[in-house]
């Protein structure tokens, strides 16, 4: 049976067509007051994969400033297929685990069973996991990263919109397991939830992977600005600190209206505001007793630009081609214009310095050049590419004298480059 098949016949109440009742939290309000809201599916994005995801029809009834038409994603620990096939050989939720789960939990209660060390990396490994028990894992894993993502959208507000979905609320919903518990009686589970912007768009693989088929075709430059709007948009949740472990190609959208041929008279395209970033579930914030050293370390390990810049260069290479007159490395930095580059080299203030006007010289802006000033002492540089990709970069220890001008840091480059 398809995994699209088994989902509908075992989760009935996520298909299309079906009504939900919602429980509504505004953001934007202070109180604890929630407003009752219904709404029907339109789409149901599957597979589930982890939180199903919905596009929904908004009753207006009550008056509640919502648009008609929104996304509602669901923290509902029976869907996290992903989960399920890691750790427990793609099983999929049956009413047997439901009992078990409610027994786990019951005996957790009498103190009969001790309740799992779920934040354990070795969870898995310490012991047997009952079916109960994993159900209860799953269940913690649903609300840590319905609070994850919650709190990302509220750190990211002035990007909402824009950058990111607008957030209209947190909202929950009520389903009845019938028969979950032994003795047949139902149970009524809370599954928490967000109401969110529907953004009408392409994702940037689905992009990439049919540009060439596009009809009327659009400039290649007008990908090229996306891919690297994908990067800004990286760069700029990077200043809320914000840690993004899970950046995909998959998880960017392009809004359909800057797509469209009309919107092109032939200059410079303008992308400010096309590229959406969604699913902020493995995005965390910088802790309040995290150091600049360590969250400097933490950004340079997941390298979230790379992520996605690398990726985005492969793909465009694989489904549109190589650019046969696109610059070296060492074209670029020969072609620099130092006398227009403005900024200074070492600014102990920001993780990554852009030194501006270095994208002015005789081959073009696909390259810049970032300097840091680490905590640890360690000035680094680096050439950022085409996607955001590293392109090279050199570094100075501790202790040692770091180059005095632009010059200096460009010839280390070309060495290496």
């Amino acid at each position: 049976m398809a995994p699209e098949a088994a989902q509908s016949d075992i989760f009935p109440e996520y298909v299309e067509g079906m009504e939900l009742l919602l429980s509504l939290k505004d953001v934007g309000s202070s109180s604890t007051d929630r407003t009752s809201i219904a709404c029907k599916i339109v789409k149901a994005y599957r597979p589930f994969t982890m939180s199903p995801v919905l596009l929904v029809s908004i009753s207006l009834e009550n008056g509640f400033p919502l648009p008609s038409t929104a996304i509602l994603k669901l923290y509902d620990r029976r869907c996290f297929t992903n989960i399920r096939t890691d750790f427990d050989e793609g099983k999929p939720w049956s009413l047997d685990k439901e009992q078990e789960y409610r027994q786990y939990l019951n005996d957790v209660s009498t103190g009969s069973a001790a309740l799992g060390d779920f934040n354990s990396p070795t969870f898995f490994w310490d012991k047997e996991v009952s079916d109960g028990e994993f159900e209860a894992y799953l269940c913690h894993v649903a609300q840590r990263t319905f609070d994850a993502e919650r709190a990302a959208y509220a750190r990211l507000h002035e990007l909402q919109g824009r950058m990111v979905p607008t957030l209209y609320g947190d909202i929950e919903y009520e389903h009845v397991n019938a028969g979950a518990r032994g003795d047949g009686a139902p149970v009524t589970d809370v599954v928490s939830g967000l109401l969110l912007e529907y953004v009408s768009a392409l994702s940037l693989r689905q992009l990439v992977a049919t540009w060439t088929l596009r009809d009327p075709p659009l400039p290649n430059a007008v990908l090229a600005a996306l891919c690297n709007e994908a990067v800004r948009v990286v760069d700029r949740i990077s200043d809320f600190e914000v840690l993004n472990e899970d950046v995909r190609v998959d998880n960017f959208l392009v809004r359909q209206e800057f797509l469209a041929p009309a919107s092109r008279d032939g200059g410079a395209p303008s992308v400010d505001g096309a590229v959406v970033l969604i699913d902020l579930g493995q995005c965390r914030l910088r802790r309040e007793d995290e150091s600049e050293e360590e969250w400097i370390q933490a950004k340079w390990s997941q390298d979230e630009t790379g992520a996605i810049g690398f990726v985005l260069l492969g793909l465009v290479r694989q489904f549109v081609g190589e650019d046969k007159k696109a610059p070296s490395v060492k074209d670029y930095l020969n072609g620099i214009d130092v006398s227009k580059v403005t900024s200074g080299l070492w600014d102990p203030a920001k993780q990554w310095n852009r030194l501006h006007g270095d994208g002015k010289s005789s081959t073009g802006g696909a390259y810049h050049i970032e300097t840091m000033l680490g905590s640890d002492g360690v000035y680094k540089a680096k050439v950022v590419g085409p996607g955001g990709s590293t392109a090279v970069s050199a570094s100075w220890p501790a202790g040692t004298k770091p180059p005095s001008s632009v010059s200096q840091v460009i010839a280390a480059l070309k060495a290496n480059a």
